[in-house]
This record gives C-alpha cells, structure tokens and sequence, in this order.
C-alpha cells in the first residue's frame, strides 16, 4: 500500500514528539512492505518558495515544500495557503497515494484537503489542540488555561482588532477572521474517515468542540521502538530528577524549579534536558527562572538528539512532567516507562490516564508548587515509591498493523 505521512516538520526529527513518532511509524510501515513517505514543509532561503524538493537519508522519501517566511507565520496561511493547496494538488496527482495519515496539519494548509477526490483513505491523528486553538495548547494571552473555542474570545486571544480592518480583497473582523478558520478547518474535516487520538482526554474535547464526530474517533495510544531493556544505573551518584522538554512556561519548567527549592535536600540533584523557549512571543522565561538555577544541584544540560535520550534517562531516578496544559500522551512519559523510571505528571489531559499514581509514577495538582514539594520530598525520603512500566508500552510494530488495517479499512462516512 502507498502511504503518505503529512507534518508539520521533519528537518530535524528529534525537534517534538509528532517528528519522531512519524519517523518511528514511516520505518515500521516500510519494513512491513508499504510504500511510505513523509510529506512536510520546510523554510530554505536558498530554493524558490513553493517548490519542491524530495530526499531519502533517514530510511524513507520525505518532500519538502519549501514555504517562504511570510507564509510560514500568517495566522490565516497555517489553514488557508492556497498556492499550497495547489502544490499540495500537483503532488497527490503525480504520486497517488492509497493511504493519507494526517499527523499535524499546521503549515500545510487545509483547502486540499476539502478538494481530495474519492479514492484514498485518510486518517488523521490528533496530535494537540491546534484544530480548535490557534495557540495551540489552551492556554490565553493572560497564560491561563482556556475553557473552549469561542470566536471572540479567540479573537481576543489573538489580538485581533474587533472592528473590521482592510485585509486582502476584503473587510473583515477579528471574530470574522477565527469563524473562517473554523469552517475552512471543519470543512476539510470532512474528508477524514478516522481520527485517532492518543489519549482519551484529548479525543473527547474534539468532540465537544464539534470538530471530531464521536463514531468516527478511535482512541489509540502511540506506538515505539522497545529496547532490549533498561540501561543499568549508578547506583552510587544521589538521586537524580529529570525533566526533559522544550523548557518554556506551558510546560511548567519554573513549577518543578520552584518546588525543588523549597526541598533543601542536598542529596538530591536536579536535571533539565531541552532548550528554552518564548511561549508565543512572551519573553523572559529563563530570566524569569534564574533564580532557581543558581541552585547548584541544578544542571542544565541543553537539548540532546532523540537517540541519547535513553542514556539521559538511565542518569536520572524520577522524570517530572509539571505541565500547566491538557497534554495528549507526551512521548518522553512513555520512554521513561520503557527505562524504569517512574513519572511525577500534573494530573491534567492525556497524564492523568497515562501516570497511575503509586504503579508508575505519581499524580499532582497542575501549577500546585507546594504539593509538588511535598511529592519530591516524600519520594526522596522513601515514603512513597513508584515503578517504571514497560508493559504499559505498545510497540510500533503492532502499531503500523493497526493502521495498516485501518487505511485499508476506512471509508469516508457519507
């Protein structure tokens, strides 16, 4: 079967979540003996915008379309392109897939999607929120999480203008400008016969969202690679906690950093492994954590590439994962369940069916610094003890029979 792989960005695998797991999934669909290609976008001053390129270095065709950095950061662009759209026509034309497994759709446009004739299966993976939140993570202006999808308060998020502006071949408002995303979205939403979704949390907001229609959600989690075991640890250094992750503020970086100067414990030690980032252009963030990183049991150790994760993770005894929005199912939670390392997760989204407190790891209040503290404290004390669970890991193996089945399986609802 001819599968194509849509996403966000693939230049650099190892950049999230959705890249490597498209990457793990493409080398598994290949080894069963399906054709499968990954189609991406990407930015290169030195090629001509709209153009593309075709490469075959990490075990499979990945095209590139190179799109200009205009494009690349116009709020309507990431849904409404249309020279992508028809680039993306030209492509689909040329190359006939059977199969079309959306895994992230920003950047890449949405109208060909409307215009997909009959014929190949399409599949999308729902990644995150960015089909119903243009920020993409719930989180507002204000950094507080957001209830739901509403096109002024949207529109206000955003900072868009409430009263009509001059836009290109037309007047049009801020609230105006998120009810065309939503229906040029819902409209290409259309042509897909199954979404899958890693987590039961996440799933659920798509349907309430009016997005995603219930008898045609699978719920599903990622599939990976399995080691032949866990690395083997020192057990002679103190005790490490890890947290590994773009560190920026919705990932809660500075709630874990705060609640680990609050147990002075020098015996304990302290890894951060990613590198820091603005969220959405509010600056500061690392400025903001300085003063906990003048702990010296505080190690930051930038990010690393995706395959020296497991060594990281054999340095470390506890991964963290504070996040302050509704995750799906973060990969690096089930990596660490993979080394035996159990996990400490904001009960909120995708962690809290994916960490059971006491079996895997433990549970705590999303932005909760002292409830934090005290679950640090007490795992360091012996008080309370969790375990890795790699049984809880489905291997990708048996995640590309799945889809397999189910591009040949599906059938867009009439």
């Amino acid at each position: 079967m001819k599968v194509f792989l849509f996403l966000h960005q693939f230049r650099n695998p190892s950049a999230g979540g959705t890249e490597v797991y498209g990457a793990t999934l493409a080398r598994a669909l290949r080894q069963d003996g399906h054709d499968t290609s990954v189609v991406t976008v990407e930015r290169d001053p030195a090629r001509p915008d709209y153009t593309w390129s075709r490469e075959e270095t990490v075990g499979f065709p990945v095209f590139f379309l190179n799109i200009p950095e205009a494009a690349r950061t116009g709020f309507d662009s990431y849904h409404d392109d249309p020279v992508v759209d028809l680039r993306m026509q030209e492509l689909l034309e040329r190359e006939r897939p059977e199969a079309i497994h959306l895994l992230h759709l920003s950047g890449l446009s949405t109208g060909w999607l409307e215009r997909l004739p009959e014929g190949p299966r399409v599949v999308m993976t729902l990644a995150d929120h960015w089909l119903y939140c243009a920020r993409g993570q719930l989180l507002d202006a204000n950094l507080s999480l957001c209830s739901g999808p509403e096109a002024a308060k949207c529109a206000g998020c955003l900072g868009f203008s409430s009263t009509f502006v001059r836009r290109p071949g037309r007047w049009e408002s801020g609230t105006a400008r998120i009810d065309n995303r939503w229906l040029r979205i819902s409209s290409a939403l259309r042509r897909v016969d199954t979404f899958v979704s890693p987590s039961a949390d996440t799933g659920r907001r798509h349907v309430e969202a009016g997005l995603v229609p219930k008898d045609r959600l699978v719920v599903r989690d990622y599939g990976f690679e399995l080691p032949a075991g866990p690395p083997p640890k020192d057990s002679r250094r103190r005790k490490t906690i890890g947290f590994a992750g773009t560190l920026m503020y919705s990932k809660g970086v500075h709630v874990l950093l705060e609640a680990f100067a609050q147990v002075k414990d020098p015996g304990l030690g302290l890894q951060l492994i990613g590198a820091w980032a603005d969220y959405h252009g509010q600056g500061g963030y690392r400025e903001r954590c300085a003063k906990w990183l003048a702990d010296s049991r505080v190690k930051e150790l930038g990010p690393v590439p995706h395959g020296e994760i497991p060594a990281r993770l054999a340095a470390i005894d506890l991964l963290v994962v504070p996040s302050l929005w509704p995750e799906n199912s973060p990969l690096i939670v089930h990596e660490a369940m993979l080394a035996g390392v159990p996990v400490a997760a904001s009960d909120t989204g995708g962690l809290s069916g994916l960490v059971v407190h006491g079996e895997n790891g433990f549970r705590f209040p999303p932005g909760d610094v002292a409830a934090l503290a005290r679950l640090i404290g007490d795992w360091a004390a012996g008080r309370i003890s969790a375990a890795g669970a790699p049984d809880r890991v489905c291997p990708v193996a048996d995640d590309a029979a799945f889809f397999a089945r189910l591009y040949g399986e599906a059938r867009r609802a009439a």
